[in-house]
């Protein structure tokens, strides 16, 4: 297996109470060719302290301190800048690891020649304390081979925290994460599989992600309309990605599926009639610069071309037959 260094990169804001387990989990992972770039996103509470701490305990640990509050994206692109590893993996601070999370995800990559590796999690619901789990629908070490089709994309999640990345294959192919944008976890995943040729698969879940009542994705309904801008931004920066990078052809029909992703989302919020005017208008607005269309009997096409959108049932029902047709 290789020994080659890890970087762990995880921001940090605001979360005193869970980074010593956090920490801590990394710091007892059986594979120890680590460099944990720890980045302070200017956090008000006692953070920075315990980094310090944690430091001082470990030369593995290296402590960085943004100049200004900018975000998770801009944060986790500053230490993929920094990192000097061959791996690099990306933590979330109120999160935790099982002990042989790194030593899999290195073990996988050798073993497979994949660019990145995926794997199961459970999910914790901090109100409960109760655990859910979730699997990769996968034996150990299968892997996938491009050209990927938007049912695989699915499966494996679009979350950056529960793959592992070769380090050359995102500062190669140029991929980084969106910034002052909600949701940047998507549209760095869908350019990564557009990107990679294989993509190894672990159905052990190696990861602990903390559900709680006061996070970014789950506070302020009254922000719904805003986070729906925020997912066509994404979506401009998705298409972009494809065109500068001549990928448009190979990834036409998925970035179609996430555009129908995006659009079931965002009108899923059961925003206010005006939001949901101002969305759709935004939408044709945003749409009204790409070289596509969408196909017929998609919330797309039907924003675009008709006057009114079908029940969300029927658009499941074609997404369905779709997929058992192999055409997503």
């Amino acid at each position: 297996m290789s020994s080659g260094k890890v970087s762990v990169v995880i921001p940090v804001y605001n979360v005193e109470k869970y980074l010593p387990q956090c920490l801590d989990s990394v710091l007892n992972q059986t594979y120890r060719n680590l460099e944990i770039i720890c980045i302070d996103d200017c956090s008000p509470d006692h953070s920075s302290e315990i980094l310090r701490n944690y430091a001082q305990r470990d030369n593995r640990v290296t402590v960085l301190r943004n100049e200004c509050n900018v975000g998770l994206a801009a944060t986790r692109n500053r230490g993929l800048e920094v990192a000097t590893g061959e791996f690099i993996y990306f933590l979330d601070s109120d999160d935790w690891l099982e002990v042989t999370t790194i030593e899999h995800c290195v073990e996988a990559i050798d073993k497979t020649g994949a660019e990145l590796v995926a794997f199961g999690i459970n999910k914790f619901f901090e109100l409960t304390n109760t655990l859910s789990p979730s699997h990769l629908p996968s034996n150990r070490f299968v892997t996938w081979h491009a050209p990927f089709l938007w049912g695989q994309y699915t499966k494996i999640g679009v979350t950056a925290w529960n793959k592992m990345y070769r380090l050359d294959f995102l500062k190669i192919n140029k991929i980084h994460f969106p910034e002052k944008l909600l949701f940047e976890d998507n549209f760095f995943s869908w350019i990564c599989f557009a990107c990679c040729r294989k993509i190894a698969l672990i159905p052990e879940r190696l990861y602990y992600y903390r559900i709680r009542s006061n996070s970014i994705m789950t506070s302020s309904k009254n922000q719904d309309l805003s986070k729906c801008m925020d997912l066509l931004g994404g979506g401009q920066f998705y298409y972009n990605y494809l065109k500068t990078n001549k990928l448009w052809v190979q990834e036409e029909r998925n970035f179609s599926a996430s555009i129908d992703s995006i659009l079931t989302s965002a009108l899923h919020k059961k925003l206010k009639k005006s939001d949901q005017k101002s969305f759709c208008e935004a939408f044709k607005e945003t749409a009204s610069r790409w070289d596509w269309k969408p196909r017929r009997f998609t919330i797309a096409y039907d924003i675009l071309y008709s006057r009114k959108i079908a029940p969300f049932a029927f658009y499941r029902i074609v997404r369905s037959l779709r997929k058992r047709m192999g055409q997503l």
